[in-house]
């Protein structure tokens, strides 16, 4: 009958509490009175009794359906003789007893259950007070609630005290009765424990950035409120700590990782990680990960790069040269500024920044990876966002020419490549070999003024610089084709100013008939660059001096259409300021010729088709009208690219 009950007892906590722990159970199958289950803390421990009888454990039999364990000389025990048993409860709590007594006739009626910690100082069990029979089924103690204190320690002593000296009969317990127990169960519940966490050194990271990585592979059943990691640069994990909690949450196990930023390149970090819940926090040791170190670039001047020789007209005229090389990929060139020191800014735009394989520019196989059109004396580069690649790249700095003059010498003074060290720059950084590149002369004015005296057209002709000019020599022909003009003059030697400078050639004893003049500029390195035509007009019918015009008038606009250059032609009865404006087809002023005390005569003007800021003007119509006095006419001409 008792086996039955106690079968029906644990079967029903097995269903109804599948997570209780036995902690200690004595049965006595084996025929001793050593602990046969429990957790492994308790292995060996082994039931006692105060009585001075002999143990004896029972065999079944008569009444009997199971074994137990039995002893007498119970007599006079009323408050000292007792069964005892000490257990461990480490990491468990609410605990709970059940146990099954037995006497003989003339045995103990009456125990009661008592708790100590030292097995000196004892206390009662609430409500665990028993009264003995014949039998299994009255002596039972089940599942009776051990106090709180008795949770989670190291020793706890439980014993079973008689509490009188009656005997099952209601007599005096004699020598020889008996009393018998047996299925001791203490069960409980398994603590909160800090949770199991681990940390795993980073797999991804960068310069600045890593992804810290954790998991929490335990949590004892209760869920984690917090979770995060720890890190430092100091290997001792004392100073300079960061701490990131996540705790937004309620946590179990798994893999949980932060992002973390501004980190510093090349540098070693220290990381923890630690979860928390209501047992406490478990902190990982920590691991490590070094963060990636910048390409190193070393930047390389232009100082030994010799440019091709400027020409007045050209697209994408190279003018200086650097390079960069990296020990390995990630770094971008992100900024560069570049001083160009140049003497004029008329004809030249659109710097462009090209990045190349090799030493020697192309701006077929080149690429363009950055492009100011506004020419300033100093041209900043911005955002260019352009990858450096492993090894020595070249970059070219290029410049868009139309009857450019001047000269220029480009410096690098500025320089940003993110994440990277950059050696070797400094500022200003020599883009090129020579010191100054020339670019051709400008001229701001070109007149062919007719004269009585000697018959002659006198050419006047202002240049606004000059760079390293040899000089200029004079055209003329009876139509308006230079392919078939003679040359009129030796070399007319070029002052080569960087101001304003006036230039006069008069050619005498002509005859009757209409003129057309041209300027062939020579540089220094052998280049030239054409000029013009003007044109004036000898009147027959004189044998002394040649007519001038009698009438004023905007006389033509040659060649037309024109690409890039112009010539304006007019004519003044008398001396007068004249004014020439020219507008887009969007009716835009785009630039002012103002020529003041004109003298009386053929004049002309050549315009290189730049706007007021020597920026090229696109393909197009264009309205040139010239005002003189009361005078007023407008023509067209057509800008062909």
């Amino acid at each position: 009958m008792k086996k039955i009950f106690t079968a029906f007892i644990l079967i029903v906590s097995y269903v109804l509490l599948s997570s209780i722990t036995t902690i200690a159970n004595w049965n006595f199958e084996d025929q001793n009175p050593t602990l046969d289950n429990g957790i492994t803390a308790n292995h060996g421990k082994v039931i006692s009794t105060s009585s001075t009888g002999s143990i004896d454990i029972n065999s079944p039999g008569a009444n009997l359906t199971t074994r137990s364990i039995s002893n007498s000389g119970w007599n006079n025990g009323n408050g000292t003789k007792y069964w005892e048993i000490n257990i461990v409860t480490t990491g468990y709590n609410n605990l709970k007893l059940t146990s099954y007594q037995r006497s003989s006739e003339t045995g103990p009626r009456n125990f009661k259950l008592q708790y100590s910690f030292n097995d000196t100082n004892w206390s009662d069990v609430p409500g665990a007070t028993i009264t003995n029979a014949d039998n299994f089924t009255e002596g039972v103690l089940n599942n009776i609630s051990l106090p709180n204190e008795c949770n989670n320690k190291t020793i706890l002593y439980l014993r079973w005290i008689m509490t009188s000296n009656t005997n099952v009969n209601l007599e005096t317990v004699a020598f020889d009765g008996t009393s018998r127990i047996d299925e001791i169960l203490i069960t409980g519940d398994l603590l909160p424990t800090a949770p199991t966490v681990t940390v795993t050194a980073p797999t991804t990271y960068s310069y600045a950035t890593a992804t810290l990585i954790g998991n929490i592979t335990a949590t004892s059943g209760d869920n984690c409120s917090a979770r995060g990691f720890k890190y430092t640069t100091d290997s001792g994990f004392s100073t300079g700590i960061t701490t990131i909690t996540q705790s937004d949450g309620n946590y179990s196990t798994g893999e949980f990782n932060e992002s973390l930023t501004g980190l510093t390149a090349g540098t070693t970090y220290y990381v923890k990680a630690f979860a928390t819940n209501s047992a406490g926090t478990t902190e990982t040791t920590a691991t490590s990960f070094t963060t990636l170190t910048y390409p190193a670039i070393t930047f390389t001047d232009g100082s030994t790069y010799t440019a091709p020789t400027c020409t007045s007209t050209s697209n994408d005229q190279p003018i200086g040269r650097f390079s960069l090389t990296a020990d390995k990929t990630g770094a971008t060139l992100s900024s560069l500024t570049v001083d160009l020191n140049l003497t004029s800014t008329s004809g030249a735009s659109n710097v462009k920044l090209w990045k190349s394989t090799d030493d020697t520019f192309s701006s077929v196989t080149d690429t363009n990876i950055k492009t100011v059109e506004s020419l300033t004396e100093e041209v900043t580069f911005s955002d260019i966002n352009s990858a450096v690649a492993s090894g020595e790249t070249y970059y070219f700095i290029t410049l868009d020419l139309t009857n450019a003059t001047g000269s220029i010498n480009p410096q690098a003074t500025a320089l940003s490549v993110t994440t990277a060290d950059v050696t070797g720059f400094t500022n200003p950084s020599e883009l090129s070999s020579s010191d100054t590149q020339t670019l051709p002369v400008e001229l701001s004015s070109f007149t062919a003024v007719p004269s009585a005296v000697n018959q002659s057209i006198t050419l006047n002709w202002t240049t606004q610089s000059e760079t390293d000019m040899l000089g200029y020599y004079v055209y003329s022909n009876s139509d308006n084709q230079f392919n078939t003009a003679s040359r009129k003059s030796n070399i007319i030697t070029a002052n080569n100013s960087s101001t304003e400078t006036n230039y006069s050639w008069t050619d005498s004893n002509l005859l009757a008939g209409q003129y057309y003049y041209w300027l062939k500029a020579i540089d220094r390195d052998g280049s030239s660059q054409i000029l013009g035509p003007v044109t004036a007009t000898v009147q027959a019918n004189d044998p002394t001096t040649p007519t001038v015009p009698v009438k004023t008038a905007f006389n033509s606009i040659y060649p037309n259409p024109f690409n890039p250059t112009t010539s304006l032609v007019y004519s003044l009865a008398t001396a007068d300021n004249v004014k020439i404006t020219i507008y887009n087809i969007k009716g835009e002023v785009v630039k002012i010729y103002n020529q003041m005390n004109q003298s009386t005569g053929n004049h002309s003007i050549v315009w290189n088709g730049t706007d007021f800021n020597s920026k090229p003007c696109s393909s197009g119509v264009y309205f040139f009208k010239m005002d003189s006095g009361k005078y007023t006419q407008t023509k067209k001409a057509l800008l062909v690219k």
